[in-house]
């Protein structure tokens, strides 16, 4: 938190310092002057907020991301969608290891168990054929 404080006032202050320098050029009143530095630390720190946000959204489904990859990687190399999800299991972290968990267990003798699952594998072997 202290590190993000202290790059938003480094950032600030570089804002700062362009818009005097244009507002100088421009022969602007004092009171112009303040209300363009304010105008800029606002706009500095919302983008900061904003571009902290996009970082976390993308933190979260990185997981996911690499997920999807390994399982497209070895469904491409052998078309077996048991053996792409216990592939893709192996290199998936804790998280995301107990999410898919109940997708690579065996089915039942009635074979019920994953019937959910199949319209979802038949939609991405089609996928992964067409890549």
């Amino acid at each position: 938190m202290k590190n993000n404080l202290l790059k938003i006032i480094k950032d600030s202050s570089k804002i700062i310092g362009v818009v005097l320098i244009v507002c100088l050029i421009y022969r602007l009143n004092v009171i112009n002057i303040l209300l363009c530095m304010a105008a800029a630390v606002l706009l500095n720190i919302s983008i900061q907020k904003e571009n902290v946000k996009k970082k976390k959204y993308s933190d979260k489904f990185h997981d996911v991301i690499l997920y999807m990859e390994q399982i497209i990687y070895s469904f491409k190399k052998q078309p077996k969608i048991r053996l792409a999800l216990s592939d893709a299991q192996k290199v998936s972290s804790n998280r995301m290891k107990e999410a898919i968990d109940p997708n690579t267990s065996t089915p039942s003798v009635d074979g019920t168990s994953n019937l959910f699952l199949l319209p979802a594998m038949n939609c991405f072997a089609t996928l992964c054929c067409r890549v």
